[in-house]
């Protein structure tokens, strides 16, 4: 009878710890299920903001909670999620974009070795036109990226559900990141107001 009874204690042990372990995992892939929608609005809310501000000179860094998060509607009237969202902290970034151009006369030399610049082979009995490269016609790779540059901004969001910011360098277990970009076909940025 005691060997009976020890063995449904260690045989209980293990199913209560198992089932602590499932319902820790349950509350933790909702805190990520929250994070994962709260970041999606806030990329949808930094997108909508470029669109109607315009892309500007400059970084632009906001950050906050989500104690008013919540639209209202026709009414008036706001949606009430309570707590539910009590302890989730946002940060997002829109920051121009250093696009580091390479070697483009290698690259086009590969393109063009593999039938990507659809250049002649010596066997239709013409021989391929000489390669050039964009630094033949002036061209350097840091004025591309200064040409490129007011076309495209990153948008990074945050959000995080621990006591502190995370360290992304360390990676992080309480926080979901996107990160998006945006192409400014227009090319035009808007300057501050009073600058």
């Amino acid at each position: 009878m005691v060997i009976a009874l020890a063995i449904l204690a260690i045989g209980l042990t293990v199913l209560v710890d198992s089932q602590a372990m499932a319902v820790f995992m349950t509350i933790d892939a909702g805190k990520t299920l929250n994070g994962t929608y709260l970041a999606q609005e806030k990329m949808s809310e930094a997108m909508l903001r470029l669109e109607s501000e315009g892309f500007r000179e400059g970084d632009i860094d906001e950050e906050g909670d989500f104690s008013e998060f919540g639209a209202t509607d026709a009414m008036g009237d706001a949606p009430d999620f309570g707590d539910s969202f009590e302890g989730y902290q946002w940060a997002y970034t829109i920051r121009e974009v250093d696009i580091q151009v390479g070697d483009i006369a290698s690259a086009a030399d590969e393109l063009e070795g593999m039938g990507g610049l659809g250049s002649k082979s010596e066997e239709d009995g013409d021989a391929a036109p000489e390669s050039r490269d964009l630094m033949d016609a002036g061209l350097q790779p840091d004025m591309l990226s200064d040409m490129l540059r007011p076309y495209i901004r990153e948008v990074r969001v945050l959000v995080w559900w621990s006591e502190e910011a995370p360290d992304l360098e360390e990676g992080c277990d309480d926080c979901v990141e996107l990160v998006s970009h945006v192409i400014n076909p227009s090319g035009k940025i808007q300057l501050p107001v009073g600058g």
